[in-house]
């Protein structure tokens, strides 16, 4: 790779560090053993920018991790609160692929559950989504963004619940304003207050 190529790698991998959330640049950091010699550190960089608890595995498991199968688990001991409620299961399925590429948990229906495809229940009375509380945020901030319109080129599949500002994820939603059709946010990390339509606008 000759140097102008290095000096292009290295400003998209930097974007695209930027643009990620925690969640994303965690499983990034899990793979960190197969990142290229000018990904490796941007990714430290980037974590350390943000001051997150986020190691770099830099040597491939032998034997990985099995995570423990906890057969007590139900969703009535997490804290779920409703995040939109919907009429097409189309729609439920374009939030439910958003939700999972982002690595958030979501809920459907009255018995909670994890695919909507597994609805038994008619959507013509609607469909409540559910999600953890602390997650609420950031949920609606990617349904507003989903469906505000067609992404950019390049764009398709990004997900991306964080501050134009600061590009922390720790965003809060506090209303919809009936008289302007605009969202009201503001960044709990550096305190950015701002409205759009539902779409991320640029720092």
């Amino acid at each position: 790779m000759d140097s102008l190529d290095q000096v292009e790698e290295w400003r998209r991998l930097k974007e695209l560090y930027a643009r990620m959330n925690e969640g994303e640049l965690e499983v990034v950091a899990n793979e960190a053993y197969d990142l290229t010699e000018i990904a490796r550190p941007l990714l430290k960089d980037e974590i350390a920018r943000r001051g997150l608890p986020i190691q770099l595995r830099t040597e491939r498991s032998q034997r990985p991790p099995v995570a423990p199968v906890n057969r007590d688990f139900s969703t009535s001991k997490l804290d779920l609160v409703v995040a939109g409620t919907y009429w097409e299961l189309e729609d439920a399925r374009k939030v439910k692929q958003m939700l999972d590429g982002a690595g958030v948990p979501c809920y459907w229906g009255q018995n909670n559950i994890e695919n909507p495809e597994e609805l038994k229940s008619s959507f013509e009375k609607g469909v409540d989504l559910t999600v953890r509380e602390e997650d609420r945020s950031r949920v609606m901030a990617g349904i507003a963004q989903l469906f505000a319109g067609e992404p950019e080129e390049g764009e398709a599949g990004d997900c991306n619940f964080v501050c134009p500002k600061c590009h922390s994820p720790e965003i809060v939603f506090h209303e919809l304003d009936p008289d302007t059709a605009t969202f009201d946010w503001s960044c709990d990390a550096c305190g950015h207050e701002w409205k759009d339509e539902g779409v991320e606008h640029e720092a």
